[in-house]
């Protein structure tokens, strides 16, 4: 027989409800995850990650030094000129013009270093390899918050639905407690049955203040990785 959809979803609530566990390797499939809830807290987990901003700082950094280095060329070439000793007279009027058909009027060089040259582009090399080790630091460290995210996510979803089907019987606990406890007062229930009852109340009391501490921890590591509290976020993450 095929069971209603609300029966599946109370029993593998139940199931959470009863037995510890880890959402490494466990099948989500019964929470009502939201993808983009998960690509805003991804989002906002890569703007909070210190070691993303250190990343991102270098590989500017290290752009800023290979435009540095490409432009460094320029100091390597040097021009000189000059003029010679007739043409000066002849400028000057001193000159009688007949020696200066040996001489030219001026003189123009222009230079660089060849060796340091080939310095520079082996230095622009190692400053490229420099920026794409970088870069694939950085894509490990988005994969690892990405990952850190989502798990942290299960959990806090998890823990949240524990804590909500806690609290959904602690009225009932409440009720059924206070009754026993009358009947108790009024000789319709033995003593050895009060106990049993006053000990299964106080025990689920314990559980639902567990249940409260786990999701709030959960809540709380979660709101550690983005930076923000989850009602600030605004992406439906808030209990009921």
């Amino acid at each position: 027989m095929k069971l209603p959809t609300k029966c599946l979803r109370l029993l593998y609530l139940l199931i959470l409800f009863k037995f510890p566990f880890s959402v490494v390797g466990q099948n989500t499939s019964g929470l009502p995850i939201d993808t983009t809830d998960i690509n805003i807290l991804i989002d906002l987990a890569l703007q909070n990650d210190p070691l993303v901003k250190q990343t991102d700082f270098a590989i500017e950094k290290l752009e800023l030094q290979k435009k540095y280095v490409n432009n460094s060329w320029l100091n390597l070439i040097s021009v000189n000129g000059n003029l010679n000793e007739l043409s000066i007279r002849q400028i000057v009027g001193s000159s009688d013009g007949e020696n200066n058909i040996f001489f030219p009027r001026y003189n123009f060089g222009l230079g660089f270093r060849v060796g340091q040259i080939t310095g520079i582009r082996q230095e622009k090399t190692l400053l490229t390899k420099d920026i794409e080790i970088t870069q694939i630091n950085r894509v490990q460290r988005e994969n690892e918050i990405r990952n850190n995210v989502k798990q942290q996510y299960y959990n806090y979803l998890i823990f949240r639905e524990r804590y909500s089907v806690k609290r959904s019987f602690q009225e009932l606990a409440t009720v059924s407690f206070n009754n026993i406890e009358k009947r108790f007062s009024e000789g319709d229930v033995l003593l050895e049955q009060y106990y049993q009852a006053r000990e299964e109340y106080f025990n689920f009391k314990v559980e639902l203040l567990n249940a409260e501490q786990q999701f709030l921890k959960s809540k709380a590591d979660l709101e550690l990785l983005v930076g923000q509290p989850l009602e600030k976020v605004g992406i439906g993450l808030s209990t009921n």
